[in-house]
This record gives C-alpha cells, sequence and structure tokens, in this order.
C-alpha cells in the first residue's frame, strides 16, 4: 500500500486528489470508495494509505482500499 496525504477535497463534488510520499503523480479519489470505511469526505492534510487502480472514466489510476493512518483537526 502507498501513503499519501490529502491535497485537496472537494466536497460539493465528492472527489479529491491525494499527493502520494513517493513524489509520484497525485492520485484522484472518489467519496464512493470512502464509503466502505464509513466516510463521506476527507479533509485536506489527512494521511492515508492507499492502493491504486485504473479509473473506469479516465486513464488515470484512482485510489482504492483506502485507509486513515492520522486526520487532520480543522
Amino acid at each position: 500500500m502507498a501513503q499519501g496525504t490529502v491535497l485537496r477535497w472537494f466536497d460539493s463534488k465528492g472527489y479529491g486528489f491525494i499527493r502520494p510520499n513517493d513524489g509520484s503523480v497525485d492520485v484522484f479519489v472518489h467519496a464512493s470508495q470512502l464509503r466502505s470505511i464509513g466516510l463521506s469526505m476527507l479533509t485536506e492534510g489527512t494521511v492515508i494509505e492507499f492502493d491504486t487502480a485504473p479509473s473506469p472514466r479516465s486513464n488515470r489510476e484512482m485510489a482504492v482500499n483506502i485507509r486513515v493512518i492520522k486526520e487532520t483537526v480543522s
């Protein structure tokens, strides 16, 4: 599993982007991937672990199997 930090989250749109710790390209994350862990959104700055899979809507990778490591306090 990769680790990264939530870079941006667009609550009104239900998606955001994760900046991987390894410096690779930012990864798309959709709110549908959060439901299995009981979340509906992510907070910018939250550290997470994730796997990647091909996005069904684009040629980019998206985050799946998400696990929150450290939440940001707002």
